[in-house]
């Protein structure tokens, strides 16, 4: 049986088209139209979820619909154990073109609405979570003989998968609804209620577009061009975020960057930054931030980390840099960092005592990493 991905709107009617939507813009609509619903009095409720997850999180409204005399259907890849009393259950196999859509169809008395997504596999930017930016394609209906249209459309495709009595009150509704010609008034207000939805939806589009382009000025403003590490602005906002479990905190600094530049031009100099960064990547840990600080100057918090850990870490940073080294045409030039470590940082970042350790590994032969408060050189 072929199944029709979205309703198709009765010749002569003014239904919205086809538009792109996001899931978060869909739970809104849908959660609308089943308060327009709730008014007591019985009618019929089709509701395709996916997953059965998807129910169980809606699974106390779609209750008090049957136990208000509803006739309520919903169908989802899943287990139907245990649904509330009055809902009537369908288990999609995978292969079912059902698992595609996001449904929801609503019949009493002289209210109809329909609601039919299909997901198509993308993901809006702008959304805050992968589940709210995945996108489908979705036509909705506030109109009553278009809603009807769509239940019978999905009564058909679960075919005899239902229970025959559940079966034959769904098809009364769709018969009841299309049995009486819709009245000028009603085309009104449906026509007005879409147009409402329509100009939601542009809203939504829109602030999705602008957080999206906020969130990639956000990236540039918070990124170092030439490293592409986080700088000193995305560190005062991760600290802004509350205090930082325990952090060890590392300052890094070239050794002669100054020379190498006024001896072999810029290129160089921009080339030791960027082989240092990506030896700081390769040492850092799952969790810690790196931050260009400086000119020649990096700093790395590492959450967490005690004395031992910090000194272990600076080392490791100390030993990869020359390793690495400039790439050609420099590769015979040097290239080391020394290291200050604060293990026990009392303010935010402690500055002043990280330059003292800093000061301490670069008199001790720089290419090292020195602990702050520690007496003598370390050996």
């Amino acid at each position: 049986m072929t199944i029709c991905a979205v309703p198709v709107p009765r010749e002569g009617s003014s239904a919205p088209p086809a538009t792109t939507t996001t899931k978060r813009s869909l739970l809104v609509l849908s959660h609308a139209m089943e308060r327009a619903f709730d008014t007591g009095r019985p009618g019929l409720v089709l509701a395709l979820f996916q997953e059965r997850a998807y129910f169980d999180v809606e699974a106390s409204r779609y209750a008090g619909l049957a136990a208000a005399g509803s006739t309520v259907v919903v169908a989802f890849r899943g287990s139907t154990a245990g649904l509330p009393p009055g809902v009537v259950g369908v288990c999609l196999p995978d292969g079912d073109e059902l698992v595609r859509e996001w449904t929801l169809l609503l019949l009493s008395g002289p209210l109809g609405t329909a609601l039919v997504a299909v997901e198509d596999g993308r993901l809006a930017p702008g959304e805050r979570s992968l589940q709210a930016s995945r996108q489908f394609t979705s036509r909705w209906t506030f109109r009553r003989h278009a809603a009807a249209a769509e239940a019978a459309r999905l009564l058909d495709a679960l075919g005899d998968r239902l229970p025959a009595a559940t079966t034959d009150a769904a098809r009364a509704h769709v018969a009841a609804a299309l049995g009486k010609p819709e009245s000028p008034i009603e085309a009104q207000l449906a026509a007005t209620a879409e147009h409402l939805v329509l100009s939601l939806e542009a809203g939504a589009h829109r602030a999705s577009r602008l957080r999206a382009e906020l969130d990639a000025t956000v990236r540039v403003a918070e990124h170092d061009h030439l490293t592409g590490l986080h700088n000193r602005v995305y560190l005062e906002r991760f600290l802004d975020g509350g205090p930082v479990q325990g952090p060890a905190v590392l300052l890094v600094d070239v050794d002669g960057l100054k020379g190498l530049n006024d001896e072999l031009g810029h290129l160089a100099g921009d080339a030791a930054i960027a082989a240092v960064a990506v030896a700081l990547r390769t040492c850092s840990r799952a969790g810690d931030v790196l931050v260009r600080w400086g000119g020649d100057e990096f700093l790395l918090l590492l959450p967490g980390a005690d004395e031992a850990v910090a000194l272990q870490v600076a080392d490791r940073i100390a030993a990869a840099v020359p390793a690495a080294g400039l790439p050609a045409p420099w590769e015979d030039r040097p290239l080391s960092v020394s290291v200050g470590v604060c293990a026990d940082a009392s303010t935010r970042i402690p500055m002043e005592r990280l330059d003292l350790a800093l000061s301490a590994a670069k008199r001790s032969g720089k290419g090292r990493a020195e602990l702050a408060g520690r007496v003598g050189p370390r050996t």
